[in-house]
């Protein structure tokens, strides 16, 4: 009787041993929803500042569930890290960006922030181009709302005028 005692009071801790260590794992579990998340990731990574007019972000192959998701996407979760500010405001086709961290487009001397993307798919020479180290970026062909983004990409805003 007292060998099952002892068997039962063994069974019973290590019970409680494993639900304590699920319930921990679990609570520190983060739960990303629908959105861009990473586990590991710095803003040198995420987003480069050459000025307040011109932002180059990254995507970086350490971000998580990138699949159909847009600049805008990105860009929010870059937010939520921390990493820059923007706003956009929604336009005829789509939202256009109005300002990056603080900087406004002046529309009085008709500003505007223009997207670049190295995704040669989505994006085109003919109209303008950008070039960083030895790549030629071409100008985007869709809007902060609508362009695709992958692993890789690099995306340049600069405040451009017309």
């Amino acid at each position: 009787m007292k060998k099952n005692f002892s068997n039962i009071l063994k069974i019973v801790v290590l019970c409680l041993v494993i639900t304590a260590f699920l319930t921990t794992a679990f609570a520190c579990s983060k739960d990303h929803g629908d959105g861009i998340y990473a586990d590991k990731i710095t803003k040198d990574e995420c987003v480069n500042v050459i000025s307040d007019s011109e932002v180059i972000l990254f995507v970086s192959d350490k971000l998580n569930n990138l699949e159909d998701k847009t600049l805008e996407d990105l860009m929010n979760y870059y937010v939520s890290e921390g990493y820059l500010t923007y706003e956009a405001t929604d336009g005829s086709w789509g939202k256009f960006i109005t300002s990056v961290n603080g900087r406004v487009a002046n529309d009085a001397n008709s500003e505007f922030w223009a997207i670049y993307t190295s995704d040669a798919n989505q994006a085109s020479t003919e109209y303008d181009s950008y070039k960083y180290e030895d790549k030629t970026i071409g100008s985007s062909n869709y809007g902060v709302s609508s362009l695709k983004i992958a692993a890789g990409d690099i995306i340049v805003l600069k405040l451009a005028s017309y």
